[in-house]
C-alpha cells in the first residue's frame, strides 16, 4: 500500500538472489534509507498502437514502447499468469 512504512523492510537476500527471483528488476543491495514512490509525475508510461488488419489467418501482436530509454517492457503470459514474456503474444482471433 502507498504511504510511509518505517522499519518494515529487511532484505534477507543477496542481490544475486533477488535478480534471479525478479528478472524484471536489477538489484543492488546497500544499507540505507530509501523511498519507493508512486509514478505521480508520469515520467514512465507504456503505449502500444492498435493493430488493424484484414483477417488473413496470420497471428498478430502489438509492440509496446516505454517512454523512458532503457526501460524493459514485459508482456502478460496467460499460461504463467505473470508479466514474463519478452515479446507480445500473437493471436489469430481477437
Amino acid at each position: 500500500t502507498l504511504g510511509k512504512h518505517e522499519g518494515v523492510l529487511a532484505i534477507g537476500q543477496t542481490a544475486e538472489q533477488l535478480n534471479a527471483a525478479y528478472t524484471n528488476y536489477n538489484f543492488a543491495v546497500d544499507t540505507g534509507d530509501f523511498t519507493i514512490s508512486e509514478n505521480q509525475t508520469g515520467a514512465l508510461s507504456v503505449s502500444a498502437g492498435n493493430v488493424v488488419k484484414t483477417y488473413d489467418g496470420s497471428a498478430y501482436g502489438v509492440e509496446a514502447k516505454a517512454s523512458l530509454e532503457g526501460a524493459t517492457v514485459k508482456y502478460w503470459n496467460e499460461e504463467t499468469e505473470a508479466y514474463d514474456l519478452d515479446e507480445s503474444p500473437a493471436f489469430t482471433d481477437w
